[in-house]
This record gives C-alpha cells, structure tokens and sequence, in this order.
C-alpha cells in the first residue's frame, strides 16, 4: 500500500539488488529474497513490490516470447508469470500488491486507444487486466491514469488521472468495484492532485494537491468519504507540503514539508489530528529530511535528513517519540552494533513492528537491511548490506557441487578403469586398497581412502564389495569454510563375454558437513554454523570392450557408461552471529553419459604406461533451489546454478605388477564441469 512517491524510493532496493545479481531481488523489509529469473528468457526484470510474507512479487520484465516487451508479471511456484498486456498494447508494469497477493495494481498501455494511452489497471487471477479506465471521459493525447496503491484486501486502488470534466487535469482518484473511478477532486480549484497512499482498510487516502486559494502551492492532504480532500496545513508558515505514508488506521500521516522558521527547508513530519504537522526535526543542524515510510501503527517513522555536522552528506533516520530523529547508525550502535565511522547508510522503509529499516549505503549503491531486536534477543543486532548477505547465502548454495564432486571422484578416479580389478583366471579371489586426493572446486580440495574384496562366482561373473572414507575442506566467500567427513560402501558386479566386459556398480554415501557462512555486520567479519547430514546414492553401468586393437607394444580400449547421483543435504539451522538462517532440504541429481578410450604402451615386462581420454555429456540434472529463512527477517529461494553440457577428462598413469597384485597410479584432469578439476588416484590390488 505504498504511494508511488515512496514506493519508488524504497524499491529502488530491489532494483538496485537486480543490478549487482541479474536475477535476484529482495524486499525493503520483512519481506522475501528470491532468484526472480526471466521471463520467457526475456532481457531484464525488475521488481516493485510484494506481499508482507514475501511469497508473490510483482514488477515488470521483458517478455522473451513477446519481442522483449515489457510486461507487469507475478511470481508463483513455476517462476515469472506474465500478466499479458491491456487490448494488445505494448506495455504493462505491476505497481503494487495486496496483502494476500490476489490483487494487483499498475498501468499498461491500452491497445484499444487511438493514443495508446498508459491505463490503470487491476489484476487477478479470474479476470486477468482490466482496466480502470480514466476519469470523467478523459480522452487525447495527453490523456493518463496509474495507480499507486491498494488497500489491504485488494477492493480500494488510488493513484491520478487526467480528469475529463476538469480540463485534463491530473488528479487524484479512488477506485473500488462499486463506484468506479471517482475523483478526489481538487484543493480549492487547483491544478493538481495525486493520491499516494490508501489505509488498510481503505477509507483514508493521503497525497498532496495544488491549492488554489494559495498560489498552487503543493499541499499535503487527508481524505475520507465524510470530509473529503482536508489540506492538513503547512509547517510554521512555509509553503509546500507532501503527504507519502498514512498509518494502517489511517490516523498517523507522514511526509515532508517546507519548515517557514527554517529558511522553508524541507522537513520531516508526523501529522495526527490532534497536533497537525509536527516537525521531525534537523540533523545537526542540516538543510534537509524527508518521511518516506511509516510503520503501520504509526510510531515508527523512516527517511533521510542531510547531516549539518558532516557536510551535509544524505544520512538514513529512524524516528520515535521517545528516541526523536536518530541517525541509523547512532541507532545501531546504542544497541550494540559496531558501526565504521565512515558508513553512511539512508533510510527508505520499515517493517512492520519497526525493527528492522531498509535503506541504501550511501554512495555505494548497496541496499541494506538493520535490526534492532527487543531485548533479550538470542539473535545479536546488526547490519548488513544486500549484496554481502546474496554473495554469503550464493556460497553455501554451491556446497552440493562438493558433494556431487567427490563421488565423481570416487566413482572415475581409482575405480575409473574396473579392469584393472578383473580377476585373473586362475585366480578366485582379491583384495584392494586405493585412495584419490585433488581439488574438486576451485575452492574447494578433497580425497577420499578405501579397501576392498572381490570374489569369483563362476568362469564369466564377480562381485565386488568395498568402504571407504571420504574428506573435502572448501573455503568460502567472506571468510566461510565448509568441512565434510563422510563415509561410503560399494557393490559390484562384473560380467564379460570374451572381451566385452559389463560391470554395474551402486554406491551409498553419507556424512555431515560443518558450514560456516561468512557474512560483515556493519562491515565487521561475523559468522553463522551449521552442521547438515547427507546422504548420496550413486549407480554407474559401465561396457569395456578390452584390447579392441592391439599393434606393437600398444594396445587400445574403448568404453561407454552412465552414471546417475542422487544426493539429499537435510535441512538445518545456523547458530551464532547476528544473521544466523534456516536452510531447507536439498536434493542435487546428476546423470552422465561418459564415451573414452583407454591406450596401454608395455614399457617394460611388469610395467605399462597407459593415457586415457574421455569425453562426458550432461543427460539430465537436478539444480535445486537453495531456499530457506533468514531467522527473524524474510525468506529466501536461490535458483541452483546449471553444470555445463559437455566436459572433457583426460589422465597419465602406470601399471606395474608387484608380486601377485598391480599397482596403479595416475593424474586425472579435467575442463570445466561436475568432476574435479585434477586428482591424483592410485590402487592395489592382489589376486589370490
């Protein structure tokens, strides 16, 4: 329910989110953090409100399907929804939304005008845009209608049209089914008026008007039903005033205006009926502060004043009765937090209990979320910027490429030849040990250590099983660390007919990881920990057709396989730090189809040389969501990120027969994709 004035002042969070991370955006406050993603693969998104919960938003995108159009579109589930176009027209953008998210608001334009003119529109689910036409007849060139708010329950909209009876001129409106677009009229026959904001309940709009009767000074205004447009008056004499922001009851109205005591300065206010416009006062003497945003029960006021005391650079305030106008950085650092002193930060929305204020770091084009719990709070308070806390929950979304990496590794390391545990035939039984160690991220290092038994069934068949312990440390953006210990068992089966040798290959590993999400508060370093379990069920089927093409000393080995990991990384919860979240369940899969080739060279009677090559392709995954709640603040749902499509993995090795067993070693690496990057994997095994 936000006016478009401070509406677009506090969204300019999201917007400026979207532009550090494309496809990410995140409510002023109390709200929701999520991967917004594209619109049928359209060009850019941009998000301009939602609802308290944070679980539908809505703002504008480029329709890839529509020429890259700009289209109004709601999340849901499946992603970007669009919300079409008003009568085939070329542009539409949702303004604001309702509390339970069936209702929405914006302007398109209308196809069926002559001047294709922008329209206000309400939206849902059964009727999809309908316009809300334009007051009194409007019509022209110059003609136009936008909304900008709805009340609590989707029945009230207030925004400006030009109005028919009255010359074009822009003035404020209110819409509800019944009545349809009615006039708000004018202040004592001025030229203009806009309604910015509705109450819950939608009986009170506030906004500001021209009034006639005092040179077209803009003036703030009260409206209800029975008074209609009530200027509520200027601040010690001056001459202009705004109202932004009203109170759920709609009996707390918050704006700014031109302070006569004070060289008519703009300043902020606090109106009730019982006192009138109430100066917020100055900071340190400064030459400016603006109300942007109200908490619902009207006691906590938000917005930015220039700083008299430090050149009068833009500084955030958070405004009580008890407390007066307080820089958000004074406000922070009397309840604990560290603050730099040379952080500036402003101030643009509240949530709804006003403990946590949303804002801009000043200059550096980073929004911010603060808190300040009621004490005792288990939770410290603090600060921290958008793109900090994305880029901290972004790194810990990468831990299962770890998980998915290392049985990789176990799966095409060691045992990336399994003829090399074929059994001799005179030989009914072996034993094994073998080990893999490398880097599986780039940030990330790990191994794992095994030993292992196999036995012969009869002339054509195997069986194989083996445990394992696996390891991996990876560091984490900010200063975060993630540390796995984990476990494992194998079975397996081999078949051959000649020289064609099947094997089929399962795989259950589990284990827990230590996670420490790095993160600043006020630019300070600060952590979260959680430990998570994990659990991984791996197949692999695997065709070997041995020695195909012998000549000289070498000897050539073509093979195929598909492998499939199902991994589960149960969900959790931090503690420690100030921001401290909740991670939901995550269920990465990876399917692979692998096609190589392995060449022996006999260097010497008990040794080989041996090179392989291999060529891997991406049949099918399963990047899942990285979603969960930022405790005590909003949640959060990050889009996983897609493997490549096709990678290559190429290794050098030797073969050397040691008494009764052969001993491999070889140095694997790969181009970019889901294996490691490079791995050392040696083996022993001995036949008896």
């Amino acid at each position: 329910m936000k006016n478009r004035f401070s509406h677009f002042i506090s969204l300019r969070l999201l917007v400026l989110l979207a532009g550090l991370l494309p496809s990410f955006a995140l409510s002023a406050a109390g709200g929701s953090i999520t991967t917004l993603g594209r619109l049928n693969g359209g060009n850019s998104t941009q998000a301009f409100a939602m609802t308290p919960d944070g679980t539908v938003i809505v703002g504008g995108a480029d329709d890839g399907a529509n020429g890259n159009t700009f289209t109004a579109f709601r999340t849901q589930s499946s992603g970007l929804v669009g919300l079409g176009q008003l009568n085939g027209g070329n542009f539409s953008e949702a303004a604001d939304i309702n509390r339970n998210g069936t209702v929405i608001v914006g302007d398109a334009v209308d196809g069926a005008s002559a001047f294709l003119i922008d329209t206000a529109f309400i939206w849902t689910q059964p009727t999809g845009i309908v316009s809300l036409g334009l007051l009194n007849g409007s019509t022209g060139g110059s003609a136009f209608s936008f909304s900008n708010a709805v009340n609590a329950d989707g029945t009230v909209v207030v925004g400006q049209s030009t109005d028919g009876s009255n010359g074009n001129l822009a003035t404020a409106f209110r819409w509800t089914q019944a009545t349809r677009m009615v006039s708000l009229g004018m202040l004592n026959g001025g030229d203009l008026s806009t309604a910015n904001d509705v109450n819950a309940d939608g009986s009170v709009v506030v906004g500001f008007a021209d009034d006639g009767s005092n040179a077209n000074a803009p003036t703030a205004f009260r409206w209800t039903q029975a008074t209609g447009m009530m200027p509520l008056g200027f601040l010690n004499g001056g001459h202009v005033s705004h109202g932004n922001a009203i109170s759920d009851d709609g009996n707390v109205i918050a704006g700014f205006a031109n302070d006569g005591t004070n060289g008519n300065l703009p300043t902020a206010f606090r109106w009730t009926q019982a006192t009138g416009i109430v100066s917020l006062g100055m900071l340190n003497g400064g030459n400016l502060s603006k109300s942007f945003d109200i908490s619902p029960d009207g006691i906590v006021i938000v917005g930015t004043a220039s700083d008299g005391a430090a050149g009068n650079i833009q500084r955030g305030f958070r405004w009580t009765q008890a407390t007066g106008l307080q820089k958000i950085e004074d406000w922070l650092r009397a309840n604990g937090v560290t603050v730099p002193t040379d952080m500036t930060l402003n101030a643009v929305g509240v949530s709804s209990d006003g403990t946590i204020v949303s804002g801009e770091l000043t200059g550096r084009k980073d929004a911010y979320i603060a808190r300040v719990l009621p004490s005792p709070s288990p939770i410290p308070n603090g600060l921290i910027s958008l793109s900090n806390l994305s880029q901290s929950i972004l790194s810990v979304a990468q831990t299962p490429n770890v998980t998915i990496n290392i049985l990789n590794m176990l799966m095409h390391g060691s045992h990336g030849y399994p003829l090399i545990g074929a059994l001799p035939e005179n030989r009914h039984s072996n034993v094994w040990v073998a080990g893999d160690w490398g880097k599986l991220t780039n940030h990330a290092t790990g191994g794992l250590a095994e030993v292992g038994v196999s036995h012969r069934l009869c002339s054509w068949l195997q069986d194989s099983i083996g445990f394992g312990l696996t390891r991996d440390g990876a560091d984490l953006d900010l200063g975060g660390h993630s540390h796995f210990e984990g476990a494992y068992g194998l079975a397996e089966v081999m078949a051959h007919y000649r020289c064609l040798f099947a094997t089929a290959t399962a795989f259950y590993h589990w284990g827990d990881i230590d996670i420490r999400r790095g993160y600043l508060n006020a630019g300070m370093p600060d952590s979260s920990k959680g430990k998570p379990r994990t659990e991984t069920f791996a197949f692999r089927f695997r065709l070997d057709w041995k020695d195909m093409l012998e000549w000289k000393r070498l000897s050539f080995s073509p093979y195929g396989e598909v492998s499939t990991i199902n991994a589960r990384i149960k969900s959790y919860s931090e503690s420690g730090g100030s921001f401290p979240s909740m991670f939901n369940a995550r269920k990465p899969k990876a399917t692979d189809a692998r096609i190589g080739l392995r060449a022996y060279f006999q260097a010497a009677c008990n040794t080989r040389l041996f090179a392989t090559a291999e060529g891997v392709f991406n049949l099918k995954e399963n990047n899942p969501h990285t979603s969960g709640q930022l405790i005590g603040l909003f949640a959060f749902d990050l889009s996983g990120t897609s493997r490549p499509r096709s990678w290559a993995r190429g290794g050098l090795g030797l073969e050397h027969k040691i008494g009764e067993g052969v001993a491999s070693i070889a140095v694997n690496g790969t181009t970019k994709g889901q294996d490691p990057r490079y791995w050392l994997a040696a083996s022993y095994y001995l036949s008896f």
